[in-house]
């Protein structure tokens, strides 16, 4: 076998299992896109909410303070950001992102596809140890989405950094 041959049968060998695992970046759909194809329950408003079937009331209850929220960060930066808010049972969250349920965070930011957005679990009471942070499971999810709101800002604003420790605490 010549040095070519050696070269080329090399060069197969880590070019096609690296494009084997390519995925073309058009056919990547975002987190938001995965939440409407589902199909699932929505409401309009200044922060639309898809949410999982039996959550209405959770659903609207977030969107409610996420809206209250969205405005005090437009006042306070001077720019407006429009964004969706998901809450999602498990088996929904499964199907449209790749964060551990019930994790609440932001999408269509920083390193993930456009647009933006804040997902929350529909039963944080699943998060273990909960009874441990709070009483109220709601009221903590409702102080973390606007954490992860903060993180969706900080982005429009080019606030943004790749250290997670200043990353969180801007999120703050």
């Amino acid at each position: 076998m010549g040095a070519r041959s050696i070269l080329a049968f090399a060069l197969s060998l880590v070019a096609v299992p690296g494009a084997i695992g390519q995925i073309n970046p058009a056919q990547q759909k975002s987190t938001m896109d995965k939440v409407r194809n589902l199909h699932l329950p929505y409401v309009a408003g200044p922060v639309p909410v898809y949410y999982s079937a039996g959550f209405e009331v959770r659903a609207l209850k977030y969107q409610k303070a996420i809206i209250a929220c969205q405005r005090w960060y437009d006042q306070q930066v001077g720019k407006h950001v429009d964004l969706t808010l998901a809450v999602l049972n498990k088996a929904d969250w499964e199907k449209t992102t790749p964060v551990a349920y019930p994790m609440p965070h932001n999408v269509g930011v920083y390193r993930s596809l456009p647009p933006p957005g804040v997902v929350l679990p529909a039963r944080f009471e699943d998060f273990p140890n909960t009874a441990d942070f709070s009483d109220d499971p709601e009221l903590l999810v409702e102080n973390i989405a606007y954490h992860e709101l903060g993180h969706v800002y900080a982005h429009f604003i080019d606030m943004e950094t790749d250290d997670p420790f200043l990353a969180e605490n801007q999120g703050e």
